[in-house]
């Protein structure tokens, strides 16, 4: 129970900036259901999208009515919400419809890709005409249940009154608009077919027409995003002559993989194109783009899915992509606007461009990036990483086939020569589509020759924006959620001061704390964002020699059982010790029970030697197989920091030896998966880690400019 409570109520002493913005999200998801899902809702599990992906993508417009002084915030979560749905739908094991033909009906997939697309289709309709096709679909479902056609068919109805509307009655409408679908289908239960209905009436209402020419049919552009698993690739070429254009699912061998789609994995795609001297929309139909408009001359840089408009990933081969890096190294801004006037913030699709067609946004990145709106340039960054390489995904898919897991059709160049742009990067989303990457990157250099050249990268990215926000907060949520990342990167690659802050810090807390009878809201000065960084590096460099962090864990874990405060960073600050003796001690404690499991995550993440806790179970092998925690958990935090094949032959020699016989077969079996994940993170290393080093190396002058 208390983690509904940690999510609805906030503590000012404890709360994060992301921890207030988690509230007042939860709070207005539940809010809206009181339209979809209590007076009008699905008609059966499978669609549950239409109470789940509406409560998702209004809570934010909520969030935003209630903060409006968070809209960079409200932007950045249409971003995320985005990035979220890519992750599920992005692996054979978790991808599927949006309304599915199966259990799970509840997943992932129904909240943010949900969401995304219906914030894709309002940019492509434009919100008014939405919200006018919502107003018609609650009135006349009120009270019953619906069938997505419904919705679609409101959205139509309303559209001839759009701009009378919007020039004269101010954003109320939107709410008005709302009303009135409630009424129609409240107490009533709905399909799909009934939303994409309503929009649809909406949008002939106002004139709007497809691909075709004809009066839009909503249904014919939706059914293809939600009746299909995983999502398209928008791939960008130059072959000599002309740009041209084509569309792919991400997951590779869909088919093969997934099994048939009703519409053979191809959608029709509403593209937001921008270039130098404007921004224009049009769909992409079949396998080329269905017009001519998806033939061009290479002649400069053009970008695709402008303002992450779109549900897709785009794919730039090297001429079309350099003009665009280009552009972002000379003026990045040119982007920022254009994509402002688009009000375009989130999609559900990647796009792929070749080298020709990367070449000329390379050199405007290089340029001035700030052409780019932040969605634009945190798009390039979410797109390269994922074309690059599925196994960052939190979704990757142990002991499956290698192709599941990797995409590889960007080299690490494209990846870095972005990442790098980061150094001037001041916005969050940008900075939150290379966190899985960089997390990676740090985890795999570290302890290797490498490691010297990653850190200046590292610290090279992250010195602006520590300079200008590390340890500090704002009130805005983005730039205290981009502070705690921040901070905590310049700290795992000792940026000058930052570990030092952590101790001064430290001691501070520790001679404030030390007496503490009501927790650590009032005798830490820090904010609670940065707290888990300055209890952890603290620690590491001896800064707390009484174990105030612990004696304030015990307080927390006895007097705080329903909100969590700052407990669980106080567990991990604990974990970030390097007395071996401590270390062996907490990892004592958790196999009795007294810290909870979770901590052997923590102490694996922190095994500086790599070996601690291997060490400790060569020597008290009952203690692990008849402890709290799982066998597999344990294994899997012991062989966290492996990276070598003499790690892996330590491990089958205690399989194979005496030591072996206390185990039964399922701590056999653990081990043996733990082992395949290390023999994974080897191959990973060995096809990836050289061409790594390479671009490092190559670029490490610039580290030191």
């Amino acid at each position: 129970m208390h983690i509904q409570y940690e999510r609805e109520l906030a503590d000012p002493q404890y709360t994060t900036a992301w921890l207030y913005f988690l509230v007042a999200s939860y709070c207005a998801h539940e809010t809206v259901h009181q339209w979809f899902g209590n007076l009008v809702t699905t008609e059966f599990f499978n669609r549950m999208f239409l109470n789940e992906a509406m409560a998702q993508y209004w809570e934010t417009n909520g969030i935003m009515y209630a903060f409006p002084e968070q809209a960079r915030m409200g932007k950045f979560e249409r971003f995320r919400k985005g990035l979220d749905g890519f992750e599920v739908d992005s692996s054979p094991l978790t991808s599927k419809p949006v309304v599915p033909d199966r259990p799970k009906y509840s997943t992932g997939i129904i909240y943010d890709k949900g969401a995304t697309l219906l914030h894709m289709l309002s940019n492509t309709v434009s919100p008014e005409v939405l919200q006018l096709g919502l107003q018609s679909y609650l009135k006349r479902y009120q009270y019953s249940n619906t069938v997505d056609a419904d919705l679609w068919r409101e959205i139509t109805d309303g559209a001839t009154l759009l701009h009378m509307l919007s020039n004269t009655v101010s954003p109320e409408v939107l709410q008005l608009g709302l009303q009135s679908y409630l009424k129609r289908y409240q107490y009533s239960n709905t399909v799909d077919a009934d939303l994409w209905r309503e929009i649809t009436d909406a949008s002939a209402s106002k004139g709007l027409t497809d691909w075709n020419d004809r009066p839009l049919n909503v249904s014919e552009l939706m059914d293809p995003w939600i009746y299909q698993a995983t999502y398209p690739v928008l791939k960008v070429v130059y072959d000599g002559a002309f740009v041209t254009y084509s569309q792919e699912p991400f997951i590779l061998n869909a088919t093969s993989v997934l099994g048939p789609a009703p519409y053979n994995y191809q959608w029709i795609i509403p593209v937001f194109s921008q270039t130098a001297s404007g921004n224009n929309f049009h769909y992409f139909v079949g396998s080329d783009g269905g017009s001519s408009f998806w033939k061009r001359p290479l002649n400069g840089w053009q970008v695709e899915n402008a303002g992450f408009a779109g549900f897709f990933r785009v794919w730039y081969d090297e001429s079309t992509w350099n003009p665009i890096l280009n552009q972002l190294n000379t003026d990045p801004l040119v982007f920022d606007e254009l994509t402002r006037a688009q009000k375009c913030e989130a999609g559900f699709f990647r796009v792929w461009y070749d080298e020709s067609t990367w070449n000329p946004i390379l050199n405007q990145l290089n340029t001035d990036p700030l052409v780019f709106d932040e969605l634009t340039r945190a798009q390039f960054v979410a797109d390269a990483v994922a074309l690059r390489e599925y196994a960052f995904s939190k979704f990757h898919i142990q002991n499956a086939p290698k192709s599941l897991n990797k995409r590889g059709s960007l080299d690490w160049k494209r990846v870095l020569d972005i990442a790098f742009l980061l150094r001037n990067e001041k916005e969050l989303a940008p900075w939150y589509a290379f966190i899985g990457t960089l997390d990676l990157l740090i985890d795999t250099f570290e302890n290797t020759a490498d490691w010297g050249l990653l850190q200046a990268f590292v610290q090279k990215i992250v010195q602006e924006r520590y300079s200008a926000i590390g340890w500090n907060i704002t009130g805005e949520w983005s730039q205290d959620m981009l502070s705690s990342y921040i901070t905590e990167w310049a700290c795992a690659v000792d940026l000058k001061g930052c570990r030092e802050l952590a101790a001064s810090s430290m001691t501070t807390f520790a001679i404030n704390c030390e007496r503490s009878m009501s927790g650590t809201g009032l005798c830490n000065a820090l904010p609670p964002d940065v707290r888990r960084s300055q209890y952890c590096w603290g620690t590491y460099e001896n800064a707390d020699p009484n174990g105030v962090v612990g004696k304030m864990y015990d307080w927390f874990a006895e007097n705080s059982k329903y909100f969590e405060r700052d407990t669980d960073k106080l567990l991990e600050g604990m974990a970030c010790t390097r007395d071996t003796a401590k270390f062996n001690a907490l990892i004592a404690d958790t196999l009795t029970g007294k810290l909870p499991s979770k901590m052997l995550g923590y102490l694996g993440n922190h095994d500086s030697t790599g070996q601690l806790l291997w060490s400790y179970f060569e020597r008290n092998p009952a203690e692990i197989i008849y402890g709290v925690p799982s066998t597999l958990d344990y294994m899997n935090a012991a062989m966290k920091k492996w990276k070598k094949q003499a790690d892996v032959d330590q491990a089958i020699a205690f399989l194979n030896g005496n030591g072996a016989e206390l185990l039964s077969d399922d701590d056999k079996k653990a081990m043996r998966s733990a082992i395949q994940s290390v023999n994974d993170r080897i191959e990973w290393i060995a096809d990836n880690v050289p061409s790594i080093s390479t671009w490092l190396k190559n670029h490490v002058g610039d580290f030191y400019e």
